[in-house]
């Protein structure tokens, strides 16, 4: 059985969700407190874009 670890599934989570058209963005980023916040407060729904 090969091992692979949590980092690489998530690569390819995320190397998939651009290629279905879902804009990826590094949490700290887009948080709550900062310039490029996407919500208001943590307790908002955090996904804005459905492809489609």
């Amino acid at each position: 059985m090969t091992a692979f670890t949590e980092s690489t599934v998530e690569a390819a989570a995320l190397a998939w969700l651009e290629r279905v058209g879902w804009r990826v963005a590094h949490g700290p980023d887009i948080a709550p407190d900062m310039p490029a916040a996407e919500r208001r407060d943590v307790a908002e729904e955090g996904t804005t874009h459905a492809p489609g």
